[in-house]
C-alpha cells in the first residue's frame, strides 16, 4: 500500500513510514501534487473536506490524534503490517534504509553504538541519516504496541 498525505498529516505520514508503508508527505499546497499522485496509485489521505471530493479513493482522516488516525485507517483499509517491514524506511524522506559498511558507519555514529551492534546500523541513501536501535526505537515500539501494532514490537526471547 502506498500513500500520499496532505499538509495536515505530517505525524501520520511519519508513523506510516515507521510501519514500513511508502508514504509521501506534501508539506506545501496540497491540491496540485496530491491529485496526480492519487491517479498513479497512491491512496490520498487528507483532513481537508474540500480536497476529499477531488480525490477518488481518498480517505478523509477525521481525527487529530495519530493513534486514532491509524485506528481509522486500520478500519477503512486492509492496513496489514509485518515485523520485517517495520522500521525499514527513513522517517524523514521515505527512502528504504540500507545496510551500511563498517567503514562508513564508524565515522558517522557514536562509538558506543558502533561497537555495541554494528550489524543493526542502517543508512538512508536519500538524506544521509544513520539509524540504529536505541531508546528512541524502543519508545516507538512501545507506542506502536499501545496502538495495536504488536507485530512491530520486539519479539520475546
Amino acid at each position: 500500500m502506498r500513500f500520499v498525505a496532505d499538509i495536515m498529516l505530517g505525524k501520520l505520514a511519519k508513523w506510516l513510514r515507521v510501519l514500513g508503508f511508502d508514504t509521501l508527505y506534501c508539506s506545501f499546497n496540497p491540491i496540485s501534487p496530491i491529485v496526480p499522485m492519487a491517479q498513479r496509485g497512491r491512496i490520498p489521505l487528507t483532513r481537508q473536506k474540500k480536497l476529499i471530493s477531488l480525490l477518488e479513493g481518498g480517505v478523509f482522516v477525521q481525527y487529530n490524534n495519530v493513534g486514532d488516525q491509524l485506528d481509522q485507517l486500520k478500519k477503512a483499509l486492509p492496513l496489514e503490517t509485518c515485523h520485517a517491514r517495520c522500521f525499514s524506511r527513513c522517517i524523514r524522506c521515505n527512502v528504504i534504509l540500507m545496510d551500511v559498511s563498517e567503514e562508513a558507519a564508524q565515522d558517522n555514529v557514536p562509538e558506543y553504538v558502533f561497537y555495541k551492534d554494528m550489524k543493526s546500523i542502517r543508512f538512508c541513501p536519500g538524506c544521509g541519516r544513520y539509524f540504529w536501535p536505541g531508546t528512541h526505537k524502543i519508545r516507538m515500539e512501545k507506542q506502536l504496541n499501545l496502538w495495536g501494532f504488536k507485530e512491530c514490537a520486539p519479539k520475546p526471547d
